[in-house]
C-alpha cells in the first residue's frame, strides 16, 4: 500500500478548487508587520542574500507552507500555512512566519503575534537565522507544536461573556479573556497563554492557563451564587412576587420547596412540643386552686410596697394594679382594662396573634381576650382614602380649634404602614 496522503499533499480533483489554499491574499494574512529597521537603510548585500535564502527556501519549504512574499519587497520572507476547519468548513492561515533582512523572525498564529520571550517553545530557536537550517528548524517547530486548547467549558466562557469578553482581577488586571479566531470553538485563554505546546506534552493547556483554572473556578462558584441569591428572592420559599407573575416552572418550584419548608417546621413543632410535654412531667409544678388564693393573698400584701416603689402615673404602677385588679375579679367580663394596657396588648397583638395567644393561656399575666382587642381595633372601619372618622379623630387630638395660625403649618410624610409577615393579597 502506498503512503497515506493528507489532505494538502493531495492532488487537485476535477471539478474542485484549491485556489484558497495557494493564492491567498495578503491582506487576509496579517494586519501589519513591524519593521524594526526602514527598508530604504537596508544594505544591497542584505537584500541579496534575503533573496538567496528565499530561492534556497522555497525549493525544500514543505508543500504544506505556502509563500505569500510581496513582489515588491525584497527584503521581507513571509510564509504561511494553511489550514481547513471541518466546523465551519472554511479554509484560514494558520501560522505565518515573516524573515526580515536582518535576519529577525516573528510567527503569527491567526494573525496574533506570538511573544518569544512568553513562549517556551519557541527558545530552541536562535532571535537571528543563520542559514537555510535555521529557518527549516523554525518550520518544523511550529508544524510540530500542539495549540493550547485553553478552558473551552461552557461555564466558563458564559462567565466571561457575562464580563464583556474579559476577565479582571480586584485590581483591574487582565487575567483572562475569550479567544474566537484561534481554534474552531470559543474557548478562554490566560492573558499570558504561550498558545503553543510541546507535541511530546501530556497537557492539552499551557502553564498559565492551568493556574487561571482555579480563579475562574472561585468567580464561578460566586457567580452561581450570585444568581441564586436573585432567584429565591423571585422563586424562594419567602418570595412575596406573586403567583401571576410567576412562570409554570418557577411556579411549580417555589410551591414545592414551600411544601418541603413547611413540612419541615411541622416536624420542629412537633419535636419541640414533645420536649416540652416531657420537660413539664419531669419539673413542672401542678397550681391548684388553693396556691391561686395564696398568690392573690401575696399580691394584696405586697401592694403596698409596689405603691411605694413606683410613683403615681408610672407604667410600673399601672401594670401591677391591673394584674392585681384582673386576679382578684370572679369573671373576665367585669374587668375595666385601662388604655395603655390596652395600647400594649394591641402592638403585642400586631406583632403575633400566636404569640399572644401562647402568653395569654399560659396564665403567667392577665391580658384582655383578643375579642375585647378587636372592638378596640375596629371602632373605625378601613376605607380606601380619606374617611370621616378618622379625621375627626386626628382633629381632637391634635386640638386644631385651640392651635395658633404658625402651630398650623405642618409637613405631610406618607410612608408605608406594616401590616403583617406573609401576608399576601
Amino acid at each position: 500500500m502506498g503512503r497515506k496522503r493528507h489532505w494538502w499533499n493531495k492532488r487537485p480533483e476535477s471539478g474542485k478548487d484549491f485556489s484558497l489554499l495557494v493564492s491567498i491574499p495578503l491582506d487576509k494574512v496579517c494586519v501589519s508587520f513591524p519593521v524594526s529597521i526602514p527598508l530604504d537603510k537596508v544594505s544591497v548585500q542584505s537584500s541579496t542574500i534575503v533573496h538567496g535564502l528565499k530561492c534556497d527556501l522555497l525549493s525544500i519549504l514543505p508543500r504544506s507552507w505556502v509563500d505569500i512574499s510581496p513582489p515588491t519587497d525584497s527584503d521581507v520572507i513571509i510564509i504561511c500555512k494553511p489550514s481547513y476547519y471541518e466546523t465551519s468548513n472554511t479554509s484560514r492561515v494558520q501560522f505565518t512566519i515573516q524573515i526580515k533582512a536582518t535576519f529577525n523572525w516573528s510567527v503569527f498564529l491567526h494573525n496574533n503575534l506570538l511573544s518569544y520571550a512568553s513562549c517556551s517553545i519557541l527558545h530552541c530557536i536562535p532571535c537571528e537565522l543563520h542559514g537555510v537550517d535555521d529557518v527549516l528548524s523554525l518550520v518544523r517547530c511550529v508544524e510540530k507544536a500542539k495549540i493550547c486548547q485553553g478552558h473551552c467549558d461552557s461555564k466558563y466562557k458564559c462567565l466571561v461573556r457575562h464580563r464583556n469578553g474579559k476577565f479582571h482581577d480586584n485590581k483591574g488586571m487582565l487575567l483572562a479573556l475569550e479567544d474566537l479566531v484561534t481554534l474552531d470553538k470559543p474557548t478562554i485563554r490566560s492573558s499570558h497563554c504561550e498558545f503553543l505546546l510541546d507535541s511530546d506534552s501530556p497537557y492539552s493547556k499551557c502553564r498559565p492557563c492551568y493556574k487561571i483554572r482555579t480563579l475562574l473556578r472561585i468567580a464561578m462558584s460566586r457567580y452561581q451564587h450570585v444568581i441564586e441569591i436573585a432567584s429565591l428572592k423571585r422563586v424562594g420559599v419567602h418570595s412575596h412576587v406573586n403567583h401571576r407573575y410567576l412562570l409554570e416552572k418557577e411556579k411549580n418550584f417555589k410551591l414545592r420547596h414551600q411544601h418541603q419548608h413547611i413540612r419541615s417546621l411541622e416536624r420542629k413543632l412537633t419535636h419541640m412540643a414533645t420536649k416540652l410535654s416531657i420537660a413539664t412531667e419531669k419539673v413542672g409544678v401542678h397550681l391548684n386552686g388553693d396556691m391561686h388564693e395564696d398568690v392573690c393573698s401575696t399580691m394584696k400584701q405586697e401592694d403596698n410596697e409596689v405603691v411605694k416603689l413606683h410613683p403615681e402615673g408610672s407604667f410600673q404602677r399601672m401594670f401591677w394594679s391591673q394584674q392585681l385588679n384582673a386576679s382578684l375579679v370572679q369573671k373576665a367580663s367585669a374587668m375595666k382594662w385601662h388604655p395603655l394596657m390596652i395600647k400594649l396588648c394591641l402592638y403585642l397583638r400586631y406583632k403575633s396573634s400566636g404569640a399572644y395567644e401562647a402568653l395569654r393561656e399560659s396564665s403567667c399575666l392577665k391580658l384582655p381576650s383578643q375579642r375585647t382587642l378587636r372592638d378596640y381595633a375596629h371602632v373605625v372601619k378601613a376605607a380606601n382614602g380619606f374617611t370621616l372618622d378618622i379625621d375627626e379623630q386626628l382633629v381632637r387630638v391634635s386640638k386644631l380649634l385651640t392651635l395658633k395660625e404658625w402651630q398650623k403649618c405642618v409637613a405631610l410624610v406618607i410612608d408605608e404602614m406594616f401590616i403583617r409577615e406573609d401576608l399576601v393579597l
